[in-house]
């Protein structure tokens, strides 16, 4: 646990320190999710981006939450960066079977205790869960749909408190047809520029597509899955929340 610093210059820097340490034993608890099948869809260099923020700024708000669990993948090491900070993870699904699934593998990583399962919608959790401090950051993988990602914004505003930050993955992903019960209009980056304005603070991390259709194997758009990533795209964002207006 991070000894607190009064000042706050002398508390990133061992933030800092601390994160280069924890990163070994992430790289552990990778392996082993691989092993177990629950190894998380998100590459590494957004897992390490979302882990280093987390460790880096943790004074700036207090607990965690991710929207949609899945196989549990970025769940763990969700949990174990706020085990490392000394803050709570909130994990958000609507499949009680994901929860369930996630909630056994946390176990086997003894993060259990560090992490609070919501049956449910972001809205509905917003609407049940109340904050006496701002979360530092909410991470949202779930429905990837235009009109789903602005309920989920529309999500983070109805919390008591917003979060400091919030990361979105598949922010340029797109869908040639619909698809593996996806559909063409995912435009994750569309939805959050049109609810936040274009100018709003963000953070591009992930793996980064430049205008090579071949720099990715996933940016060419006749793919077997029929999904692709937008010329001089991210895989994902944090965005710095503006207040409510």
């Amino acid at each position: 646990m991070l000894e607190i610093q009064q000042d706050r210059h002398e508390k990133v820097y061992k933030m800092t320190k601390l994160s280069d340490q924890c990163f070994a034993l992430l790289e552990k608890m990778r392996a082993t999710l691989l092993k177990a099948g629950s190894k998380s869809s998100t590459s590494i260099e957004y897992q390490d981006a979302l882990a280093r923020f987390i460790f880096e700024n943790s004074y700036k708000g207090g607990s965690i939450i991710e929207v949609g669990c899945y196989k549990g993948g970025l769940t763990a090491q969700l949990a174990f960066a706020a085990k490392v900070t000394g803050s709570h993870l909130y994990t958000i699904d609507i499949d009680r079977q994901w929860i369930s699934h996630t909630q056994e593998l946390l176990q086997k990583f003894n993060l259990q205790t560090h992490t609070t399962f919501y049956h449910g919608n972001f809205a509905e959790f917003a609407d049940s869960t109340p904050f006496d401090k701002r979360p530092l950051l909410a991470v949202i993988d779930g429905d990837h749909r235009y009109e789903a990602v602005l309920e989920d914004i529309r999500s983070i505003y109805r919390l008591t408190k917003v979060p400091h930050a919030v990361a979105f993955h598949d922010f340029s992903l797109r869908y040639v047809e619909p698809c593996n019960n996806f559909v063409a209009n995912t435009f994750v980056d569309k939805a959050i520029f049109d609810s936040l304005g274009p100018d709003v603070e963000l953070i591009r991390i992930g793996f980064q597509v430049d205008e090579d259709p071949y720099t990715h194997k996933l940016s060419n758009p006749h793919s077997e899955t029929g999904h692709y990533w937008e010329k001089h795209g991210s895989e994902g964002v944090i965005v710095f929340m503006p207040p409510p207006k």
